[in-house]
């Protein structure tokens, strides 16, 4: 498959496939910290040189603080990318596709971990992995769709999918159907003793989970490039709107509905941010584009 850095002995690596082996995603190592790396089949033979996935498509593709940490996973398709969170974007798991950009997932550490994505379904709508907060503590697995946003999946098994856990706690989720209906992975069973055995674990989910938590909002927002006022408008009443950095900083909070119907961001920096929009029929998450 190829280093961009081989004549410098920097390594590489495939981490996952599309099924056609048309998408191929891993990491590119060049000056210490693992970034991503997708590799695409050229007709002609073989694949082109892997490439980086950038924060700001329109930045520089060799400045860390915007290329995307290492690539875990690839939808069947080939169309949604998933990987590591990193320095470069406050440490949270994300995924990425042309149409959308890159998409981040949240946080369940408090801010003092580092996520990442181990599976994502067809069309991108489900997505599981696992925060590290540090070598002692246990991991958090957490599963993510659009309405409900990222959720610690030990609480999903058991309050939203009624399932008595016993003493057993999932610590990582490896993999996830292509119809996003069966989750594979580990944890351990501290009912047994206190240092707990391992156990394996699939689960099957519901067919409507990305509307588990609300039934889903239509929003839509406008102008997309803008310079100076988006405008937000939902078929359920909006209760707050979150502008986040590329970087996964918090930027500006409304919680005014009359706020949130026109949300102004003139006085921002050209560039790619993250809008975070919550009704009460859940949240959804935007790419905006300053111009």
């Amino acid at each position: 498959m190829g280093s961009l850095f081989a004549n410098e002995n920097r390594s590489s690596r495939v981490n996952a496939v599309s099924n056609n082996g048309g998408v191929a995603v891993g990491y590119q190592d060049y000056n210490g910290p693992w970034k991503s790396a997708v590799w695409r089949k050229n007709p002609a033979g073989g694949y082109f040189p892997n490439e980086y996935l950038l924060i700001n498509p329109a930045g520089s593709a060799s400045d860390e603080f915007n290329q995307l940490g290492e690539c875990s996973a690839v939808s069947g398709d080939g169309n949604w990318i998933g990987g590591a969170g990193d320095y470069a974007n406050g440490g949270q798991p994300w995924i990425w596709s042309e149409t959308s950009g890159v998409v981040l997932l949240g946080d369940l550490t408090g801010g003092v971990g580092s996520g990442r994505v181990s599976g994502i379904n067809q069309d991108g709508t489900v997505v599981i992995g696992w925060f590290d907060v540090d070598f002692f503590s246990p991991k958090i697995p957490f599963i993510w769709t659009p309405t409900g946003g990222v959720q610690n999946l030990n609480t999903v098994i058991s309050d939203n999918l009624g399932i008595p856990l016993e003493g057993k706690q999932v610590y990582i989720p490896n993999n996830l159907s292509l119809n996003g209906r069966f989750v594979v992975g580990w944890g351990f069973d501290f009912s047994v003793n206190e240092f707990g055995d391992l156990f394996c674990f699939r689960l099957e989910l519901p067919e409507n989970l990305s509307t588990t938590q609300s039934e889903v909002a239509s929003i839509n927002i406008y102008p997309n490039p803008t310079s100076k006022y988006i405008n937000v408008t939902a078929s359920a009443a909006v209760n707050s709107a979150e502008l986040y950095s590329i970087n996964g900083a918090l930027l500006l909070t409304e919680k005014n509905p009359n706020a949130v119907s026109q949300i102004d961001i003139s006085s921002l920096e050209v560039g790619i941010y993250i809008l975070k929009i919550a009704t009460d029929k859940g949240t959804s998450t935007f790419k905006v584009i300053k111009k």
